[in-house]
């Protein structure tokens, strides 16, 4: 009988601050439910998500989430405040529903910086190994020499900025490593 069934807990999206995104870096934030009877169906609601985030659930993910939870995920590709709403609804008869509004924020990345200011000096016809080192940008890095030209018998690996190899004659080179 109907009259013997506990009432459904109360559903409901508590408000939470959303972490920023960079351009063209994987993003991930969980909002949670509570209360409610599961599984639950997430939908937005209002607004606009960051463009190349989507809104996904435990059943759009084959059960890899908590099934209390929606999940806003993927690669952000512009910056900017994204304000929108997200609507969860139970399974309880009757069905209920909440709504909560969220931002995200997008930055571009901080661009790239090379912090290597200089280089070791190597010997002729002994291993050399040393990195070219950076910060900020975007993973993965790739290098390259804009300018000048390396010690005869070194290369710059352009995947991670190390230049090794065996100097081949005695003097001084001046390069730019971008």
């Amino acid at each position: 009988r109907s009259s013997d069934l506990a009432p459904a807990p109360p559903l409901s999206i508590p408000a939470a601050v959303l972490q920023q995104g960079v351009t063209g870096t994987a993003y991930s934030a969980t909002i949670a439910a509570k209360g409610g009877i599961p599984p639950l169906t997430w939908s937005l609601l209002s607004g606009t998500l960051p463009p190349g985030l989507t809104l996904t659930t435990n059943t759009q993910t084959g059960g890899t989430l908590p099934p209390t939870t929606g999940e806003v995920a993927g690669i952000p590709t512009a910056p900017g405040t994204y304000t929108f709403a997200v609507q969860v609804h139970d399974s309880a008869i009757p069905e209920q529903n909440a709504t909560q509004t969220f931002s995200i924020t997008i930055t571009n990345p901080v661009p790239p910086v090379i912090t290597t200011t200089s280089l070791p000096n190597g010997v002729t016809a002994q291993g050399y190994n040393s990195p070219v080192q950076a910060s900020g940008g975007v993973s993965p890095l790739t290098w390259s020499i804009t300018g000048g030209l390396l010690p005869p018998g070194l290369i710059l690996n352009a995947s991670n900025g190390v230049i090794s190899g065996m100097p081949q004659r005695v003097g001084t080179s001046t390069f730019t490593v971008k």
